[in-house]
C-alpha cells in the first residue's frame, strides 16, 4: 500500500498516555468460538483480518495438533483442509483477495517412558478459492537446501515471506525465505520473517541465541536492535506498515522484561512508558498508525493481562471500548486492519480460549479520507478488483461507516452505481478523496 499514515512519524515527540475508561461504547464485539461452535470448535483464537472483515485462525486440539479456522464476512465458520497425509493446520494470515497464509503439518507424539517426543514435518501453504497450495511445489528457483515450512505474509504484488527448515534437519534454527513467483530468497540473519509491506520491507528477527530485530530493506538487513535506547539482549519486530512504522517488543534495560514498542523512523518507542515494568507486546499496525497489543504490570502481582489500542500517541485499554455486560475480562489483540477491525483471543465469563473479533460502531469513517483518492476505498493506493468487491459486499448497507467508505458517488446509497464507478477507475490513483458531506 501507498497511503500514508496521519501520524507521519512525528509521533515519535509525543508524550504516550493512557486514556480514561470511555463513557460509550465505541466498538461492537463477536465470539468467534461462539461463532464456530457448530463446527466443534471449543477454543480459538482469530489471528488476521482483512478489509472485508474475513477472518483467520485456529484451534489447539489434544496430541498437539491444532486446526486452521476461517470465518466469512457474515460469520460463518469453516475449517482449513490439510495437504494429503497431514493431521494438522494452523492459519495465520488472510489477505484482501482472500488468500490465507500458514502451514500444513504432519504431527506424530512418541511416548518414552517419561518423556514426550514431538514429531512434525510442515510445509508452507496458501488456501484460495478451496484450493490448498504447497508453496514446495511452485519453487522454481533457490531454496534447494531447505523445506519451506511456514508462510507468514504477503502483500499484495504476491511476495511471500515465511522460514524454511533444512531438507537434511533437523535444523537447529529456521531460515527466513522470500518467495516471489517461484523464487526462494534467503533473508540471511532476519530467520524469522513475520510481515511484509507494499513497499517489499519485511520485519521479524533473529531467533538463533538472544532475539534481535530486524528489517530486510530491498535488499539490505538493517539491525533495529542497534540503538542506543535499547539497552537489553532481546527485541523481536511483529509488523510493519507501509509508512514504515514497526511495531514488536523490546528489552529497554537489562534488568527488565520485554515491553510493547514502536520504531518510528527507526527509532524505538515504548507505548506503556508510565509503568516501571511492563511486560507485554505489540502484535498488530494499520496504514492509519493505530497499534494493537498486550500488556501486564510486573510490579503489580494482581495486574491482569491488558489488550490495548494506541493512536496519535494516546493509549485506550480494548475493554473500555465494548460493553462491559457482555462478559469479556482479557482480551489479546493479534492484528487489526485498517478499517480499524481488531482480532485476537481472550477470556470471557471465566473461560480462556474465546477468538474474538471488534468492530468499529457507527460515526464516522475508518480511515482518514484525505488520504484515498476515488475508487480506492481498501485505502491501498491502487484502484482495483478487490476495491469493487468490497464496494459490492456493501450493497444496501445504511451503516454510517459503510456509506463513509463505499459510497463513491456520496447520494447515500451503496449500489450497483458506486461498484461501477470503482470500475472505470482501475488502476488510476491521482486526487485525493474528500469525505462525503
Amino acid at each position: 500500500m501507498t497511503v500514508r499514515s496521519r501520524i507521519r512519524h512525528v509521533a515519535a515527540a509525543l508524550a504516550i498516555a493512557a486514556s480514561p475508561a470511555l463513557a460509550e461504547v465505541t466498538y461492537e464485539i463477536v465470539d468467534l468460538t461462539e461463532l464456530a461452535q457448530g463446527i466443534g470448535v471449543v477454543q480459538c483464537e482469530g489471528r488476521s483480518v482483512n478489509e472485508l472483515g474475513q477472518v483467520v485462525g485456529f484451534e489447539l486440539l489434544p496430541e498437539y495438533v491444532a486446526r486452521g479456522l476461517f470465518w466469512d464476512s457474515d460469520g460463518t465458520p469453516a475449517e482449513l483442509d490439510a495437504l494429503d497425509g497431514d493431521n494438522s493446520t494452523i492459519a495465520v494470515g488472510i489477505e484482501d483477495d482472500g488468500t490465507i497464509l500458514g502451514h500444513s503439518n504432519e504431527v506424530t507424539v512418541e511416548y518414552i517412558r517419561d518423556r514426550i517426543i514431538i514429531h512434525e514435518i510442515q510445509k508452507a501453504v496458501m488456501w484460495r478459492d478451496g484450493n490448498l497450495t504447497n508453496l514446495n511445489d511452485l519453487i522454481e528457483e533457490g531454496g534447494e537446501d531447505v523445506t519451506l515450512e511456514f508462510a507468514r505474509d504477503r502483500n499484495n504484488a504476491g511476495r511471500v515471506v515465511g522460514f524454511s527448515g533444512l531438507i537434511d534437519g533437523p535444523p537447529f534454527h529456521s531460515n527466513g525465505f522470500l518467495f516471489d513467483d517461484g523464487v526462494v530468497t534467503d533473508l540471511e540473519s532476519l530467520q524469522r520473517p513475520v510481515a511484509i509491506n507494499e513497499l517489499d520491507q519485511i520485519v521479524g528477527y533473529l531467533s538463533f541465541g538472544q532475539a534481535k530485530a530486524y528489517l530486510w530493506d530491498n535488499g539490505k538487513l538493517v539491525n533495529l536492535h542497534d540503538h542506543p535506547d535499547i539497552g537489553g539482549v532481546t527485541s523481536r519486530a511483529y509488523d510493519i506498515n507501509d509508512d514504515e512504522m514497526i511495531v514488536g517488543e523490546a528489552q529497554f534495560h537489562i534488568s527488565k522484561p520485554e515491553e510493547a514498542m514502536v520504531w518510528l523512523d527507526r527509532v524505538p518507542t515504548r507505548l506503556v512508558p508510565e509503568y516501571n515494568r511492563p511486560q507485554g507486546i505489540a502484535t498488530g499496525v494499520n496504514n492509519h498508525g493505530q497499534i494493537v497489543g498486550f500488556f501486564n504490570d510486573l510490579d503489580d502481582t494482581q495486574s491482569p493481562w491488558r489488550g490495548f489500542i494506541w493512536e496519535d500517541g494516546r493509549r485506550t485499554d480494548l475493554l473500555d471500548m465494548i460493553d462491559p455486560d457482555l462478559g469479556w475480562e482479557i482480551l489479546f489483540a493479534f492484528a487489526i486492519n485498517d478499517r480499524g477491525q481488531i482480532v485476537g483471543g481472550g477470556f470471557r465469563n471465566g473461560e480462556i480460549g474465546h477468538g474474538f473479533l471488534m468492530t468499529p460502531l457507527s460515526g464516522g469513517c475508518s480511515r482518514d479520507p484525505q488520504w484515498v483518492c476515488d475508487g480506492d476505498v481498501d485505502g491501498d493506493g491502487q484502484v482495483n478488483p478487490v476495491d469493487s468487491g468490497l464496494v459490492q459486499a456493501a450493497f444496501g448497507s445504511a451503516d454510517e461507516q459503510d456509506l463513509c467508505n463505499y459510497d463513491v458517488d456520496c447520494d447515500g446509497q451503496i449500489n450497483p452505481v458506486d461498484s461501477g464507478i470503482v470500475q472505470s477507475l482501475f488502476g488510476t490513483c491521482e486526487e485525493p478523496r474528500e469525505a462525503c458531506p
